[in-house]
């Protein structure tokens, strides 16, 4: 017996044992499963059989009152009854007297414990009634959401304008005088922002934030955004540049950027120009083409029909 067969066996030995001390363990698990379990079903039991009879004690004990209540009042009515009908000496009277006072001071007893055990029954009917609008008020109040409103409009663009400092105005003034001298260019103004297009593409858009003036430039790749315009892909998102006007410094680098991004619309549009004239002209030979292959079939057809005809 080779060293590897020692070896393998002594393996299986062990995964053997291994495997019937884990049956065990599962069977000692599954009995003390079991027994817990009988442990829980004889207490809740025990439990069901605790609540059902101090629900029939308080019923039980008030059909008794009922049955010993009647008895109570024939007796009382034998006692009067002997009082108002007997002859008996003074002091005979006066003991039967006393008997039937007693008997009434225990049937008035007996009544106020009646009328004590309905008004505990309905207390808590009533709790319950007054805690429900409580409870319902409380939801109320932790559901219930504050939503603060604004008042008045937001400002426009003249009136933030307006508000501007002398030095951030004449800033804002001097690019957008560059960039309408440029051919073709116009300023379009609406409530929230002021627009400056070369034709139909936007070279800057102005915004003003807490007092500072704020250029949106749109400078990107020519090849990427021809790529996104020919192939019509919406996944790319293209940031535009912003440039504040903070300082004479800023504005020098407004009037450099604005100047870029215009020629590189100018280029753009050259661009489109020539393309929509390649696409035409390519439109236009593959018309003639098709005109052309049209005639020579409608030749040929009428070629062999007059052959057929011969």
């Amino acid at each position: 017996m080779t060293k590897l067969e020692l070896f393998l066996t002594v393996i299986a030995a062990v995964f053997v044992v291994l495997s019937v001390m884990e049956l065990c363990f599962l069977a000692v698990s599954v009995k003390r499963l079991h027994r817990a379990q009988e442990k829980i079903g004889r207490w809740l039991m025990s439990q069901k059989k605790e609540t059902v009879s101090a629900k029939a004690a308080p019923s039980a004990q008030k059909e008794e009152e009922k049955q010993t209540l009647p008895q109570g009042d024939s007796a009382e009515e034998g006692v009067s009854l002997q009082v108002e009908g007997s002859s008996l000496p003074g002091e005979e009277s006066a003991k039967i007297e006393e008997c039937a006072a007693a008997q009434e001071a225990f049937s008035t007893s007996g009544q106020s414990a009646e009328a004590m055990q309905a008004q505990e029954d309905a207390d808590p009917q009533e709790a319950s009634a007054e805690e429900e609008p409580i409870s319902a008020e409380r939801e109320d109040a932790e559901t219930s959401v504050v939503i603060a409103v604004k008042e008045g409009e937001k400002k426009s663009f003249a009136q933030r304008y307006e508000e501007l400092t002398a030095d951030i105005r004449r800033r804002y003034d001097s690019v957008l005088a560059y960039l309408l001298s440029q051919p073709d260019c116009r300023k379009i103004e609406t409530r929230g922002c002021v627009t400056v297009k070369c034709r139909t593409d936007k070279v800057m858009r102005v915004m003003i934030r807490r007092g500072s003036v704020l250029l949106h430039f749109m400078i990107v790749n020519n090849e990427l955004n021809r790529f996104v315009r020919e192939e019509g892909v919406k996944g790319i998102k293209i940031t535009p540049v912003v440039v504040r006007l903070d300082s004479d410094e800023e504005e020098d680098l407004a009037r450099q950027t604005a100047e870029i991004a215009y020629e590189q619309i100018v280029e753009e549009q050259k661009y489109r120009k020539a393309r929509a004239n390649e696409l035409r002209r390519q439109r236009r030979k593959e018309k003639e083409a098709r005109a052309k292959a049209e005639a020579a079939q409608a030749a040929e057809s009428a070629q062999g029909a007059e052959e057929e005809n011969r």
